[in-house]
């Protein structure tokens, strides 16, 4: 299913529960004329594939339980990515069988357990070329016990705290030219990250 590019005009929202528990759906394609995606608008659907343009916020458990999910692609645009969002088991974008992930630049934060469970999922490359993310919230890459690296373009200035506070941050070592890091699995799932303090 193609999702319109606007309405009579007007950009739109889907609504919270608008196809939850569908078994009708294998692929969406949502453009840029929509801005929002509410909370478990497709919670617990079949579908197999997702494509998502420009949509500014993803809503709390919006594409959970989607357990056959086999591609999930991200594209400029988004950003916000909410609790649980695509969370496998209890979650947001949780479960599915995609291997890899690209969140885009457009992302300014992304929410606690957002892919939680995600057990498929290998690599993620997290794309902050122009310094738009600025907070990952605990757990967001839980339980996605196959992820073993997270691509970070550009951490310049990034720091992480095992504690919500910051009252005494790590500093993320960074010491190429292009800023880039590479996350390991007890960092990123553990901790909070923040752009700045």
């Amino acid at each position: 299913m193609t999702f319109p590019n606007n309405i009579n005009g007007h950009n739109y929202k889907i609504k919270s529960n608008a196809f939850i528990n569908s078994s009708s759906l294998k692929e969406v394609i949502i453009p840029k004329g929509c801005v929002e995606i509410g909370d478990y608008a497709f919670y617990n659907a079949e579908l197999s594939k997702i494509t998502i343009d420009g949509v500014n916020t993803i809503g709390r458990y919006a594409f959970s339980q989607c357990e056959v999910l086999e591609s999930v692609i991200l594209n400029e645009g988004i950003q916000h990515i909410n609790y649980r969002a695509f969370m496998i088991g209890s979650l947001s974008f949780s479960e599915g069988f995609y291997k890899t992930l690209m969140i885009p630049d457009s992302v300014i934060d992304i929410g606690e357990d957002a892919f939680y469970g995600v057990e498929s999922l290998e690599s993620i490359t997290i794309n902050n070329i122009n310094k738009n993310l600025q907070y990952i919230e605990p757990r967001a890459f839980s339980k996605c016990r196959n992820l073993n690296t997270i691509h970070f373009l550009n951490t310049d200035p990034w720091f992480v705290s095992s504690t919500d506070d910051y009252s005494n941050p790590i500093e993320v070592d960074s010491s190429n030219d292009q800023k880039n890091v590479t996350l390991f699995l007890t960092t990123y799932s553990e901790y909070t990250w923040k752009a700045s303090i």
